[in-house]
């Protein structure tokens, strides 16, 4: 005969694994975090194919691309590239580690994730201070201010609601049974390194073949 918890909301089966616990009655329905991100990130991802879309039509129809005198590092897009890289395992190590309910390893993997988010924050910032044009130049600079600045501003708002989100899952909010806003700010600082690799690929690598 199969065992029963009771609790204030109802009875639910014992099993080997373990139970989770009833939702209350004003609970939000599982996956309204993560959905909701998906449908916002599906139109933001509207608005970066248009940025690179006008990208490679000004590109066409300009007869030097990038304009004469116009140089830039490639240097530090690929050192962010590579710390990108590297937050989207952290990230996914804080996930696995707050399913598994190990609080240690997501804290740690939260404290590298951060480290990771504010350095490719501070460096862009730093790059488009120091390229040595700006957006009234001529159009290349305006697109190429736009399409960093598009993954900067980004970046920024996924280190903001990691902190935030962060420090709940760090109070124990969020375990085994649920991390449905955990998993809603991975999506959006997954799809940041995502656009990056775009963008980078528009303004460095596709650029300097064709």
């Amino acid at each position: 005969m199969a065992l029963v918890q009771t609790s204030s909301y109802g009875a639910a089966p014992l099993t080997g694994k373990g139970v989770a616990p009833p939702p209350p009655p004003d609970a939000v329905p599982a996956n309204t975090n993560v959905v909701g991100t998906l449908l916002v990130l599906v139109a933001d991802a509207m608005v970066l194919g248009t940025l690179l879309a006008v990208w490679w039509v000004i590109k066409a129809g300009s007869p030097s691309w990038p304009p004469p005198g116009v140089r830039v590092n490639t240097y530090i897009p690929s050192v962010v590239a590579i710390t990108a890289a590297m937050s989207a395992i952290s990230m996914q190590w804080m996930v696995s580690s707050i399913r598994r309910n190990d609080q240690r390893s997501a804290g740690a993997a939260l404290g590298l994730t951060l480290v990771f988010g504010v350095s490719i924050v501070t460096v862009q910032w730093y790059y488009l201070d120091t390229i040595g044009f700006g957006t009234a130049e001529h159009a290349y600079g305006t697109m190429f201010h736009l399409l960093i600045g598009y993954h900067l501003l980004h970046m920024a708002i996924a280190v903001g609601a990691l902190v935030v989100v962060g420090s709940r899952a760090m109070a124990g909010h969020f375990g085994r049974f649920g991390y449905d806003p955990l998993k809603a700010v991975s999506a959006l600082w997954q799809y940041s390194n995502v656009a990056w690799l775009a963008i980078l690929s528009a303004l460095f690598l596709f650029s300097a073949l064709s």
